[in-house]
């Protein structure tokens, strides 16, 4: 069994501003939690997510916008966010016109399922939800995006049990990261929670089954060559 490390522990433990009742609807999706400003840097440094000016980001979840604000500053690319928490849309607007990319950053106040017009476009979509959030709005990303789309995940998986492995097949890469913040001397590792997991589209996964599939016949090429100089030319 997998353990949880103490800082999912204590995310997973967060009493968000919503009641009982409001937790329990289908379209609640985990408490507010912002992703840390480094690790918001790193989406787009070390490119984890790959975006261009002509690209579309989604945010599910988005809280104060910093992921969707830094993408537009760097890429000059649409990004458009949806959180249900009517003060934090209040904070990410003001956010969105204090870094003047309001052309570029789109807010819709209200629930994930009823504000997702326009996914099917999206280039890419970053998810920072607990593991219950994760496997609500798996099903919409895995029937809804486009085959250029991919989904970056911070911190919980998509669930694996979903799909036929849908999106264990998908999964190109996770990244960790010691810290999520700068310091002036070294930290606490956080490694073990502090992760990105990035989930290729399925076009990304097509020409990478292709290289592989020319890699393994070309191994078995030069393979049976050297099988017949041996056993024919004595070599």
């Amino acid at each position: 069994m997998k353990r949880t490390t103490n800082a999912q522990t204590q995310l997973l433990k967060l009493t968000p501003s919503l009641s009982r009742a409001d937790q329990e609807r289908d379209n609640y999706l985990g408490p507010i939690s912002a992703t840390p400003r480094l690790t918001c840097e790193r989406l787009f440094n070390k490119n984890i997510m790959k975006l261009t000016k002509k690209s579309l980001l989604f945010d599910l979840g988005c809280n104060d916008a910093r992921v969707l604000i830094e993408a537009a500053k760097k890429f000059e690319c649409k990004c458009v966010g949806i959180e249900i928490d009517r003060k934090q849309c209040a904070v990410a607007r003001e956010k969105v016109i204090e870094n003047f990319v309001e052309d570029f950053v789109e807010i819709r106040e209200g629930d994930v399922f009823k504000n997702i017009e326009g996914i099917e476009r999206a280039s890419a979509v970053f998810l920072y939800l607990l593991p219950k959030g994760n496997k609500k709005v798996e099903e919409i990303l895995r029937t809804r995006i486009n085959d250029d789309c991919c989904v970056i995940c911070y911190m919980f998986k998509l669930p694996e049990d979903v799909g036929n492995g849908f999106w264990r097949e998908r999964m190109l890469n996770e990244v960790a990261f010691e810290d999520t913040r700068e310091r002036s001397t070294k930290g606490v590792d956080a490694s073990k929670y502090n992760r990105i997991f990035v989930y290729g589209s399925k076009n990304e996964m097509r020409r990478r089954n292709r290289v592989k599939n020319v890699l393994v016949r070309g191994s078995f090429l030069v393979a049976m060559t050297f099988l017949i100089d041996a056993v024919f030319f004595n070599r």
